[in-house]
């Protein structure tokens, strides 16, 4: 760890300096311009050690000292860790807070809004019954029955007080609610029980809760609180089936068909009212495992935060916003915007400009943007910044190389000759390999451009960026 310590002592040292960075010249050779540069060069060295780091207490560290500079070009390692749910809670926060303390600070709830799992990790549970997948049984007839009540103004009193009667499978005397005993599939008296889910994710595994791998089923509860009436969606996995409810009404349903276990695989959407929201899920199984997760992003400890317009939101409505004659109302200073581009001591420090070439000043890991503006819209253009993976332009493609030796290389094909390949990467650096020590090559789907570069510029200035890329047309 000796490497990290005096990367870790030059950036803290230089701290300072890249707060009061050279402005105007920062190619002068002076002490302040050196030292910043020395800085840079520092931050470069600790974003590759954080890529390649496994020891966690080093990783945590290395983040929250880029955290701490305010390094963007650190951003896409930030996030690949923020949704990396098997991550351990707290390193995913520390994560998370570098991510905010490189964006606008009035974004912190957004942005944690965006990172947080929502996973619901407490239940009612219920079960097990046959799983003849379209019977209703008495738990389910139960509960839907109530909410129907309730939001039709018959009721007032909560989600889950006692509903009609029902004599089917339930024992006597009993009524319709959380506390009702009921006669399971293989005629033992069951009620609903608080469960506890495996772990963070909200991952239960139901043949272990329920010591059976039958053809089954079994219903889950939660009751969810919501400040204000307002539009959410929920995403669960199941194997095998799996239905939803929302205050009574059926809001998904997998259908009867086998499927293995997938996280997320359904994405439903849901409207909260005001006050205590009645979610309702049953599972079945035909076979083998049977478990599920579902998790509402907002959710936390049964209570719902509505989503604020989302950083890249108010962006796209401020850069986007047209005067009644069809021009833009925030047209932004393309003077500015060249800076943002090329400066690197900017906010953005000049990494479109270590990719992008303009006027034969900058790199060419991708395209040449000098006629940028005479091709595209600010739409196209926006979207370009903000989806770099929708259009990949040709001849940018990535792709991954994996040797016989077991080293990867990824990057656009810059030269392909009969004996070798060479790739141009995000470090900006040509690499050379053999033909004949290449074991596989796969094409990559994504951008080498990560996305969410610029969320942490103000509208204002994503506004003079755009009107850089619309003054270039080759003059």
């Amino acid at each position: 760890a000796a490497p990290v310590g005096t990367a870790l002592r030059a950036v803290r040292d230089a701290s300072p300096t890249l707060d009061a960075s050279p402005k105007n010249d920062i190619s002068a050779d002076s002490s302040e311009s050196r030292s910043y540069r020395a800085a840079a060069a520092a931050l470069a060295a600790l974003r590759a050690r954080l890529s390649a780091e496994t020891d966690p207490a080093v990783r945590r560290q290395l983040i929250e000292t880029l955290g701490v500079q305010r390094d963007p070009e650190a951003m896409s390692v930030f996030t690949a860790i923020a949704l990396d749910e098997k991550a351990d809670a707290d390193f995913r926060d520390t994560a998370i807070s570098a991510i905010i303390s490189i964006g606008p600070r009035e974004y912190e709830p957004e942005i944690r809004a965006a990172f947080d799992s929502g996973a619901i990790v407490k239940w009612k549970m219920i079960g097990p019954f046959e799983n003849v997948w379209a019977a209703v049984h008495p738990p389910e007839r139960d509960i839907l029955g109530r909410q129907a009540s309730r939001l039709s103004g018959q009721t007032a009193v909560s989600a889950v007080e006692p509903a009609d009667d029902r004599p089917e499978a339930r024992l006597p005397g009993q009524a319709g609610s959380l506390s009702s005993k009921y006669l399971d599939a293989e005629g033992h008296e069951t009620t609903w029980r608080e469960v506890t889910a495996d772990n963070d994710a909200g991952h239960l595994d139901l043949a272990k809760i329920y010591h059976t791998a039958g053809m089954v089923c079994a219903y889950a509860f939660a009751e969810i609180e919501s400040p204000a009436e307002a539009d959410a969606h929920l995403l669960c996995g199941s194997d095998d089936q799996i239905a939803v409810w929302l205050n009574g009404a059926k809001v998904h349903d997998s259908g009867p068909g086998s499927r293995g276990y997938e996280a997320d695989k359904d994405e439903v959407p849901l409207h909260f009212i005001a006050g205590k929201n009645a979610l309702l899920v049953k599972i079945g199984n035909i076979g083998g495992a049977w478990e599920f997760a579902a998790r509402i992003p907002g959710v936390d400890g049964g209570k719902f935060t509505p989503p604020k317009d989302a950083p890249d939101a108010k962006q796209r409505a401020y850069v986007l916003a047209q005067n009644a004659d069809g021009t833009w109302t925030h047209r932004g200073d393309a003077k500015r915007g060249e800076k943002i581009f090329h400066d690197p001591t900017g906010p953005l420090g000049g990494i479109c400009a270590q990719c992008h070439k303009v006027r034969g000043l900058g790199a060419e890991v991708g395209p040449d943007l000098t006629l940028v503006g005479s091709v595209y819209k600010r739409g196209d253009l926006l979207i370009s910044i903000m989806e770099p993976g929708k259009t990949i332009a040709l001849g940018f493609e990535q792709i991954i190389v994996e040797t016989k030796a077991g080293d990867l290389f990824a990057g656009a094909i810059r030269k392909d000759t009969d004996d070798t390949l060479t790739l141009l990467g995000a470090d900006l650096q040509p690499h050379v390999v053999r033909k004949a020590d290449i074991k596989s090559r796969k094409p990559v789907e994504t951008s080498i451009m990560p996305p969410g570069l610029t969320l942490a510029l103000p509208p204002e200035a994503l506004a003079d960026l755009l009107a850089y890329l619309e003054s270039l047309r080759g003059n």
